[in-house]
């Protein structure tokens, strides 16, 4: 024992190539876990999938989607994601390319905050306390552009932090790159990269002037984000304003910010990790002078302006949902950067031990969980290859839950259908997500969306003259009413397995 300790020690040194590599090795493994799964607990992955297949392959008339979508550039920017998830379903699939966006969209999280730490000379083992929320409420709710919207900011807030050495015609050209890029992923990147450089102008105001030059590079940020707010204020009104009481959110936190799944293992995942945090920050009790430097400063002021839009912004408006537990996903991220540098001496040499267990435990937890869910979810894809090429797809589901999960991961799943098949989808995210690039014709024949059907079937069984347009129907659930709607109609039972049944038009 007492010969490993040098090695151990050499290994944990913040500079260590060997302890880096096993930081790189961990969080490769956290960010990798949905690539080994068929299926993923993420409520609009489905209907993303079948957005980028609609942006690549809008005129294809292999798929059918002219005839009822058109692009809309000026509805909402959210294209790169999209265009590169479409082109990638060409080369491998829509399901591996899905999986791979989904891991896409943690990584560049997990390696943001690690480019961040790396730039403000913080130890790379801080990294690792972000690993219990790298799977968090916005990952299950399937919010791909967004995630990858914010791991591009914290590239950006990368690139702004780094004030010990001037920035580089190279580092300005990255800056750049960045400033086109991120807002064609989503609006909320924006907005981070925008707030950080705020926090800095707030907490240095004379060395920031000095620094304006260099942030030039980030100006498209700055047109982006009026192109955005315009998007927003003409975006349709589908949802409706909620606004959670301040002690539910409280007590709700694990659920709202880790909770893809049933039981507490996620909520002792985020008490262990806060734990571990506070441990690393208590100096800052008996010392705050750490507050005083300018980067320490503005990392506590952006973590406070997050804190504050989780207790204080709705959940939901009449235009976008997820708002405050957004919020709290980029805060929880964002507490491995809190930790002040000058406050780690003590902590150097049980704090790397301490992360590296809870990234393994974080790790497993949710390899087990995922692995679950993927062998609950199996049954769906001896129904989806069923599904009629350019089918009119109506879905009612009645269990958009299932046994494993908490997120709702049934909610959309018809959504895989027309992101293989192509065709016509009853509710579709063109429908409800003004980010998206795309709307419905107007000239389309096909009838309205009924809004709240995802949630509520009973909404389409109002109105039996749906049965008149749609070919497919795919019930989800166990609902005894389920199949009224389709008694003495002119449809047939083609496939069922598990909880999913799928109906399609008897032929004439």
């Amino acid at each position: 024992m007492r010969r490993l300790r040098p090695l151990w020690a050499a290994i944990m040194d913040a500079d260590s190539r060997g302890g880096m590599w096993i930081g790189r090795v961990l969080i490769a493994l956290c960010c990798g876990l949905p690539l080994f799964q068929s299926y993923l607990p993420m409520r609009e992955l489905p209907q993303y999938a079948a957005l980028s297949r609609m942006l690549v392959h809008l005129g294809d008339p292999a798929y059918g989607f002219g005839g009822y979508y058109e692009l809309d550039l000026w509805r909402g920017a959210s294209v790169l994601p999209l265009w590169l998830w479409g082109v990638l379903a060409d080369c491998v699939g829509i399901q591996v390319a899905s999986r791979v966006m989904a891991c896409a969209s943690v990584w560049l999280v997990q390696s943001g905050i690690w480019a961040v730490l790396s730039g403000q000379g913080k130890p790379w083992w801080l990294a690792l306390l972000g690993v219990p929320f790298a799977y968090g409420g916005a990952f299950y709710q399937g919010l791909v552009p967004s995630g990858v919207s914010v791991g591009l900011g914290f590239w950006g807030i990368a690139l702004v932090s780094r004030d010990s050495s001037p920035l580089t015609l190279r580092l300005r050209w990255c800056l750049f790159a960045l400033g086109v890029a991120l807002p064609l992923t989503h609006p909320l990147g924006v907005g981070l990269v925008l707030l950080y450089v705020g926090c800095l102008a707030v907490v240095q105001l004379r060395a920031f002037r000095s620094r304006v030059a260099a942030l030039c590079p980030l100006s498209p940020l700055l047109l982006a984000a009026l192109s955005w707010c315009r998007a927003a204020l003409h975006a349709d009104g589908v949802a409706a304003l909620q606004f959670p009481s301040l002690a539910l959110r409280i007590l709700r936190a694990p659920h709202v910010l880790l909770g893809g799944f049933q039981g507490q293992g996620e909520a002792w995942l985020l008490v262990a990790a806060l734990v571990c945090w506070v441990y690393l920050c208590r100096p800052l009790l008996s010392d705050p002078r750490h507050l005083r430097l300018p980067l320490t400063a503005a990392n506590w002021l952006f973590a406070l302006v997050c804190l504050l839009g989780y207790v204080g912004l709705p959940a939901s408006t009449w235009t976008t949902a997820a708002i405050y537990p957004r919020a709290g996903s980029v805060l929880l991220a964002w507490l491995p950067v809190l930790v002040p540098n000058g406050a780690l001496g003590a902590a150097r040499r049980r704090a790397p031990a301490l992360l590296i267990a809870l990234a393994l435990s974080s790790i497993w937890y949710t390899r087990e969980q995922l692995e679950r869910f993927s062998v609950e979810a199996s049954a769906l894809s001896t129904v989806l290859a069923r599904v009629p090429e350019r089918a009119k797809l109506l879905c009612l589901t009645y269990d958009n839950q299932g046994q494993v999960a908490r997120s709702n991961p049934y909610l959309h799943a018809c959504a895989y259908a027309q992101a293989e098949r192509g065709g016509f989808l009853a509710l579709s995210r063109v429908d409800y997500g003004w980010t998206v690039p795309l709307r419905r014709r107007k000239a389309a024949v096909a009838p309205p969306p009924a809004y709240g059907s995802e949630w509520d079937p009973t909404l389409v069984q109002r109105d039996p003259g749906l049965l008149a347009f749609y070919d497919t129907v795919l019930v989800i659930g166990k609902e005894p009413r389920e199949m009224t709607i389709l008694m003495n109609t002119p449809y047939r039972l083609v496939a069922r397995r598990g909880v999913f049944m799928l109906y399609t038009r008897a032929p004439i």
